[in-house]
């Protein structure tokens, strides 16, 4: 039988994370309210990274290969390529803990979720269904479950705080559930009381979010290492850094390696080129954590090298390349689907790096010509519905069956 209470939080391997603070401007800030945001700075990391030449065990672009076997001949990837229309990852927001995650009703203008009053069951009766509509998506989940103790909406603001971080949301969550499920489309349901409950297309996106990023148990495959943490402190409370060298060089500690170039543009053609699906990165290198999925990218070859004293291995030659990465920033929350996606959702970088090949033109390793690279790459698996999530398995087939079109926006 489910469990009628949601589980203590899980400790996950791709930590709580949003996106870099942006300015709101226009038409976007009326929707967006005062909490939230389009995007904010992300969790800082454990140390520093560095760049190695050939790959380690942890940056095996076998990892996320999939099914297929790898491409290794640099000739045969595709230059460019983005990921195909019924793969691409939706937009959506970060759900900010400081206005209380999926707890905020971000449908109404008073959303906050600290400041807000429970409703009983006959109040909600009574209510609207334009009324129903401005509750928050925990609300709502635990209306559409028939509990009115709402456990999952006291979770969430214990889970979440008025003092956390600007940066401090679902963006982990959001970017995996994106990969794996289709993009919800607004949904009235019934709950045990005959009660209509509904769902719009943020609604069901931030209980995803949630689930995926928090309580979902299933397999996080990943390309790239974090570095330790530094030292202890010493006898006069002064931190010990640990020393990972001057980024670009051998002398870098083995667990500090960031995803490798060579293993880098491997994932890029094989995955994205060939299979024409997608990734998560944290895309740059620093003290933060970025998670996007990457939509799109073009490499060209910029010039050719003969081996370096530290290349791989086997390496015969060089190529010097300059890839531009296109991919998934931020989204708003919004009733319709196709509302969440704005001009702004998407941003590029461009990676400058040395690609190390063998005499038979496979890339067998690589150096990060700029300080500025992703430092790791990850996917994860489609999971099942579990624990007091249950029923959002249901949520979920009608919103893909449904053909509620009003827009029940507060606006």
């Amino acid at each position: 039988m489910p469990s009628e209470t949601p589980p203590a939080k899980t400790s996950r391997q791709m930590a709580s994370s949003s996106f870099p603070r942006r300015t709101v401007s226009g038409v976007v800030a009326p929707l967006l309210g005062l909490g939230f945001g389009l995007a904010s700075a992300c969790k800082p990391k454990e140390g520093g990274g560095e760049a190695s030449r050939a790959w380690n065990a942890a940056n095996d672009p076998v990892i996320l290969r999939g099914n297929r076997m790898l491409e290794r001949r640099l000739s045969k990837l595709p230059q460019k390529e983005e990921v195909k229309k019924e793969r691409s990852p939706w937009a959506d927001t970060y759900w900010p803990s400081r206005v209380g995650g999926i707890a905020a009703r971000w449908n109404s203008p008073q959303h906050y979720a600290f400041q807000t009053v429970l409703v009983g069951q006959a109040d909600v009766q009574r209510m609207t269904l334009r009324e129903r509509a401005q509750l928050s998506p925990a609300e709502k989940y635990d209306i559409f479950m028939g509990n009115y103790s709402y456990p999952l909406t006291t979770w969430e603001k214990l889970r979440t705080s008025p003092d956390a971080l600007d940066w401090e949301g679902l963006c982990h969550g959001v970017a995996a559930a994106s990969l794996v499920f289709e993009e919800p489309k607004p949904v009235v349901v019934k709950n045990p009381q005959g009660i209509d409950v509904p769902f719009g297309s943020a609604d069901i996106k931030g209980l995803l979010a949630l689930y995926v990023g928090y309580v979902a148990q299933n397999d996080v495959k990943s390309v790239g290492q974090r570095c330790p943490p530094l030292l202890p402190p010493n006898n006069n409370g002064t931190d010990i850094p640990v020393n990972v060298g001057t980024g670009f060089g051998r002398e870098s500690l083995t667990e500090c390696e960031d995803v490798n170039a060579g293993s880098f543009h491997l994932i890029l053609g094989n995955v994205i080129g060939l299979q024409q699906e997608t990734v998560i990165a944290d895309i740059t290198a620093g003290e933060e954590v970025w998670n996007h999925p990457i939509i799109s990218y073009s490499a060209k070859e910029t010039g050719e090298r003969p081996p370096q004293a530290t290349a791989a291995p086997g390496t015969v030659r060089e190529k010097l390349m300059e890839t531009q990465v296109r991919y998934m920033v931020r989204g708003i929350p919004s009733w319709k689907r196709e509302n969440a996606r704005i001009p702004i959702s998407e941003e590029t970088i461009t990676y400058r790096y040395a690609l190390e090949l063998n005499a038979e033109g496979e890339i067998i390793g690589g150096e990060w010509l700029q300080p500025e690279y992703p430092d790791f790459l990850w996917k994860q698996a489609k999971p099942e519905f579990q624990f007091y999530f249950y029923k959002l398995k249901d949520l979920v087939e009608a919103s893909s069956k449904s053909r509620f079109d009003d827009d029940l926006t507060f606006l």
